[in-house]
């Protein structure tokens, strides 16, 4: 791809993935597994609709709202908090924690679960959701991303996801207090009952009718899920059970680029998933065939959803950094009275990728554009001043952006988050995953 090679990424894989059909209903339900080669047009605008004008539309003369996020709790149980150690010998650390699930008990309070990763599945406990105390290790060799569900008889069931045999395997665990597990014998589901390759993140959910609906993530043959460099490609895929312990395949739950999925069980029986990196939300009626992708402009990773009384969500999300290793961040989402609509611009004969940012609605504070690293969260001010034309104002405004392309890898303009806030709340988007949402044609801003 000619222009895609005049702006070389950081990581070619992920190039490969935004380059694959990302959120197109047309292709949710997949025929036998593609191979995550996929082919797609060049990422951006062609020179010719780069150097045209691009108008933010007119603003709506009513009342705006959307949906932005308040940090509630920013670093969670890092390698320092639960006294892990980085290797001098490895290149990207695996300490720390990540992959959070809440369980809400019966006397209110709640319990995380959360991969620790040599430390196995660990436990904290919280009266709020926000602060949380450590417990205890509860199994030692366990895998990430656990779900846990009511049994009939009181206590839980635990899946896991464990290689057996040289096989990425669904395993399942009881208990009765939620800390002491007994391994359950054999396995569930392999990666070899998918006609993809590796699986991981079981995400067990109770259905209206008594049934039980299973939806993981699969990566291509040959792949493991979270490699190093990135999957060329992966999707979301289902089984069905009566009994939690009897799966059956379900071929028609194929979500391509849908990562780590959590599922709700709504009132009138419909299922909503969330999942991804840009955290996105789809809906199923049945629970099998899913409908298009409704965007929250947070950037995480390994979400857990729960539901406040007054309507908002919490979600509990991942970050990770080489050095550092892994930790939690806890986020509520928040209605606020301003909006953002994005709008490809494309890249220009001086090697500038553009975007523009409309800003509507009103607020008592100036809205700001801010530009920083997806890991900690940094401020960039040199990188700002020099990307964004506008860093500030009062709804409704514009602002356009100019990245470069080029650079070494992880200090690339486009790997960077694009954070607009009024002081509190924030939507934030990491631009190289907006870029291949803008080539697809999918990335929809009003949420």
């Amino acid at each position: 791809v000619a222009e895609l090679q005049q702006h070389p990424s950081a990581h070619p894989s992920e190039w490969d993935s935004l380059r694959a059909c990302t959120y197109d209903p047309s292709i949710r339900v997949l025929p036998p597994p593609p191979d995550g080669s996929g082919a797609a047009g060049d990422l951006g605008r062609t020179f010719e609709e780069a150097s045209s004008t691009v108008d933010c539309p007119a603003p709506d003369p009513g009342p705006v709202s959307s949906t932005a996020w308040i940090v509630e709790n920013d670093r969670l149980f890092d390698a320092d908090d639960l006294g892990h150690v980085p290797d001098p010998w490895m290149e990207d650390q695996a300490i720390g924690s990540s992959d959070p699930r809440v369980v809400t008990l019966a006397d209110g309070s709640q319990r995380l679960y959360f991969a620790a990763f040599h430390d196995g599945i660990m436990t904290a406990a919280s009266d709020d959701g926000i602060s949380w105390t450590l417990g205890p290790q509860v199994i030692s060799d366990g895998g990430p991303h656990v779900t846990l569900v009511d049994l009939p008889e009181g206590g839980w069931r635990l899946f896991a996801v464990k290689d057996v045999g040289g096989r990425a395997s669904v395993v399942s665990y009881t208990t009765p207090d939620g800390v002491a597990f007994t391994a359950e014998p054999g396995t569930l589901l392999t990666e070899e009952d998918f006609p993809y390759g590796a699986i991981q993140s079981p995400f067990v959910l109770p259905m209206a009718d008594g049934t039980y609906r299973m939806y993981l993530t699969a990566v291509p043959p040959g792949e493991s899920v979270g490699q190093p460099g990135g999957n060329s490609a992966y999707w979301m895929v289902g089984a069905t059970s009566p009994d939690m312990l009897t799966w059956t395949v379900d071929p028609t739950v194929a979500v391509a680029e849908m990562l780590h999925p959590w599922a709700g069980l709504e009132a009138d029986g419909s299922v909503t998933v969330y999942g991804g990196k840009m955290l996105v939300r789809i809906p199923s009626t049945d629970g099998a065939t899913f409908g298009p992708a409704d965007h929250f402009d947070v950037w995480g990773a390994d979400y857990h959803i729960t539901g406040l009384d007054d309507g908002q969500v919490r979600i509990y999300t991942g970050s990770h950094d080489f050095d550092e290793g892994s930790w939690i961040r806890i986020l509520r989402s928040s209605t606020i009275p301003w909006d953002v609509e994005l709008l490809e611009v494309g890249w220009d004969r001086d090697g500038l990728y553009r975007v523009k940012a409309c800003v509507t609605g009103s607020s008592s504070t100036p809205i700001e554009l801010h530009l920083a690293d997806p890991d900690f969260r940094i401020r960039d001010h040199g990188l700002e001043g020099r990307v964004i034309d506008v860093a500030s104002g009062t709804p409704p405004f514009s602002a356009t952006l100019s990245f470069t392309g080029n650079g070494p890898a992880g200090q690339q303009d486009i790997e960077q988050l694009l954070r607009i806030t009024d002081g509190t709340a924030v939507r934030e988007w990491r631009v190289l995953e907006l870029m291949g949402l803008f080539e697809n044609g999918y990335y929809r801003t009003s949420n």
